[in-house]
This record gives structure tokens, sequence and C-alpha cells, in this order.
């Protein structure tokens, strides 16, 4: 990741409001590769990666993961480390095993929970809830992401600190709206996730649609 193009990024996400856009990377590339850059990213506006080592912790501590999640903190990003739900119909002991072994193996602030359900079933916002009831016991003041990828309801950002709720590659952007409930909310509580942009007009276009949309966290 060319510490050029990160910087423009930086430019633009410093420019387009009086609280910069945080980058959200889901950093799925094994360390070190790209993660330098984003350590040299990390020390300039909020930057939080999300760590997945196999579809989750792994089996067993990796030490490059080790060392590239400790000088990604030092340089002032946050790590998360991913786990899947399989929209709410995952096994939550399997899930509270892996959050449990990636607490165990990596110094972490937080966890990103992925697939998450977006439907108005009130078994689901309670699933989740006990998944963030469970995560913060692993520490002080811990993040979590939820990813539903698309529009959801209200009541899961109760579940979590914040919500992804855009997950597409960039011909699906433009047309995207957000629920009108988002508006209820700070921007830092949604991320939006934009990936295969083919040029940087485009980009810049995005990233200020992106905080018209009250997104504090972009991709």
């Amino acid at each position: 990741m060319n510490r050029l193009v990160i910087a423009f990024f930086l430019l633009l996400a410093l420019s387009v409001g009086a609280a910069p856009l945080g980058i959200l990377v889901p950093a799925y590339f094994y360390p070190p590769t790209y993660w330098d850059g984003l350590n040299w990213a990390a020390a300039r506006v909020p930057l939080a990666m999300i760590v997945n080592p196999g579809s989750g912790p792994g089996a067993a501590p990796d030490a490059n993961y080790v060392a590239a999640v400790n000088h990604l903190r030092a340089a002032g990003g946050k790590a998360l480390g991913y786990v899947y739900s399989s929209y709410a119909a995952r096994d939550t002991n399997a899930i509270q095993a892996d959050i449990t072994n990636f607490f165990n193996f990596y110094p972490l602030d937080g966890i990103f929970i992925d697939e998450m359900q977006n439907d108005a079933n009130t078994n689901h916002y309670n699933y989740y809830a006990g998944l963030d009831a469970f995560i913060q016991t692993k520490g002080t003041n811990l993040f979590v992401m939820g990813n539903p990828g698309t529009t959801t309801q209200e009541p899961y950002l109760a579940t979590v600190d914040a919500l992804m709720t855009f997950e597409n590659d960039a011909t699906s952007y433009p047309s995207y709206m957000p629920d009108g409930w988002v508006t209820n909310h700070l921007a830092r509580d949604f991320c939006h996730v934009i990936y295969a942009v083919t040029n940087a007009a485009t980009m810049t276009n995005y990233i200020n649609l992106a905080a018209s949309r009250n997104a504090g966290w972009l991709f």
C-alpha cells in the first residue's frame, strides 16, 4: 500500500470536516506486508485494523501477527479481532471461544463481528447484545463493530459501538441510501467499506459522500 496513496487519503479525510474520518482496514493480508505503511497512517488519523489470522484467531498465536499488532498499537492504531456470526445462526459458544482465544493470543482493542443479522427479530438483538456483554468481560473500553454490510434496524446499534452499513463495490455506492435514523447518531457509529474504486477522483467523491451520509469510518 503506497504511502503516497495513504497520504492522499489522509489529506482528504482531514478535509471533510472538523472531526476527521477514521480509516477502517480489513487487514486480510499476512504481516508485515502493508502493515508498516498503515502504522505510518495510524500516527496521523484514527485508524483501526481488522485482524484475521484464519477466519478468526487461528489455532495458536502467530508471532508475526503479535509483532504487527504491537507495532500498530504503538503507532496509535486500534486492532479488532475478526469473528463471524453467520447472521445469528452460529453457536454463541463457538464465537465466545474465538473471542477468548483472540484475547489470549493478541493485544486487542476490540472485536469485529462479521455476518451480522439485520432483521427485526428481538431474539437476534439479544444474541448480539449477549456477545457484546461477553466481549466487555475481556478488558476495559473495548470497541465492538458489527457488520450487516447493508442497511439495518436501529436497535442493533445498542448491541455494538458501531455498525458497518455499507460493504460493496464502488459502482453501488452512488445509489446507496442510508436509513433515516442514522442521522440521530454520531458519525463514529457508522462505517462504509467501498472497494474496487478505480481512480483518485472517484475516491475523493466517495469520501465526501461518506461524510455527508454520516459515516465516521471508511475504507
